[in-house]
């Protein structure tokens, strides 16, 4: 695919901040979100170009928000993500250096990968009390309660059913919602009426959507962790509900325990933390039917992100069975 000359003049006078000169090559990967990505090579370097492509009435600074946390991370020694380059506020892109590999979703999860996963946790928080660390931003949607927690998945479940309703689709979406998602969210918020919230010295960074499918295997054998867009502070058990909720990369259940217990070991935390986690694990996975539903319904934009949806709508509806099926396995048990 051709590149925009615009674009590549942007990405070398970027690359040029940084000490990598000479002729500019550059081949579009993949639409990843809103953004897109591209392999740069220049002065007998590779790198990847991240150009951000802010939502309509969007909120936060993703680039700003995933350039900070990279920096942040690679400064205290972490090199288990892409080392961040140089980022231009005004393009709204970002340079980070290439890495080969393959990615993570397509192998099964080891008791390997979650200890690098608690241990890369870990890393990220050693110097959480430290003056750069309480610079960084809240994580998108940063929830320090339960009450908020519950409250968040609440109102995106009001929101997802206005806007299923609002675009006429056919009932199914609609009763999906009514049926099954609400109803699940009435219950886990119930049973959540006496856990405890988190004290507030447990709040950690984190790198937020944290899980396999934002990972790679590199050369090395080694899991490297990329995609940092909604990073910032958080509860930690989100980071524990959110990557065994998350679809794209199914993960044991008896390893919830190891991952649980490994990250309130390495942090210092409650003796209730892996209690606390997996009782919220039943709330993100009524998110993620959410995160699920939303991908399918028609998209407002460009004719070619609209025709993506299109295309992959037969796969987000197995996703969306699929996602219920847990959540009712889940329920029943």
């Amino acid at each position: 695919m051709i590149v925009d000359q615009a674009l590549k003049d942007a990405t070398a006078e970027l690359a040029a901040t940084a000490g990598f000169v000479g002729e500019l090559g550059m081949q579009r990967l993949r639409v990843h979100g809103q953004n897109r990505v591209f392999r740069v090579d220049v002065g007998g370097a590779t790198l990847l170009l991240k150009r951000y492509f802010p939502g309509t009435g969007e909120r936060r600074d993703r680039l700003r928000a995933e350039f900070s946390f990279s920096r942040f991370a690679w400064s205290q020694g972490v090199r288990v993500i892409p080392e961040p380059i140089a980022a231009d506020y005004t393009r709204h892109m970002a340079l980070f250096a290439f890495v080969e590999g393959t990615r993570a979703a397509a192998a099964p999860v080891t008791a390997a990968a979650i200890a690098a996963a608690v241990a890369f946790i870990a890393h990220i928080n050693r110097d959480r009390a430290g003056l750069s660390a309480r610079a960084l931003p809240l994580a998108f949607g940063g929830l320090f309660s339960i009450a908020e927690h519950i409250a968040a998945i609440g109102s995106r479940l009001i929101e997802l059913r206005e806007r299923a309703e609002g675009l006429h689709l056919d009932s199914f979406a609609c009763e999906l919602i009514d049926a099954r998602l609400r109803p699940a969210w009435a219950s886990v918020a119930a049973a959540l009426g006496d856990c405890p919230d988190p004290p507030a010295a447990e709040r950690c960074l984190s790198p937020s959507d944290f899980g396999f499918h934002n990972a790679i295997i590199d050369a090395a054998g080694q899991l490297v962790f990329h995609d940092f867009e909604y990073a910032g502070w958080d509860d930690p058990a989100r980071i524990v509900a959110e990557l065994f909720a998350q679809p794209q990369v199914p993960i044991a259940r008896q390893l919830f325990m190891p991952f649980a217990q490994g990250i309130g070991a390495a942090l210092g935390l409650s003796q209730g933390f892996a209690e606390r986690a997996a009782r919220l694990l039943p709330l993100y996975r009524v998110y993620n039917c959410c995160a699920l539903l939303t991908e399918i319904l028609p998209a407002d934009g460009s004719a070619a992100k609209r025709k993506r949806r299109r295309e992959n709508k037969d796969a987000r509806w197995a996703a969306v069975q699929k996602a219920i099926a847990d959540l009712h396995e889940h329920e029943s048990r």
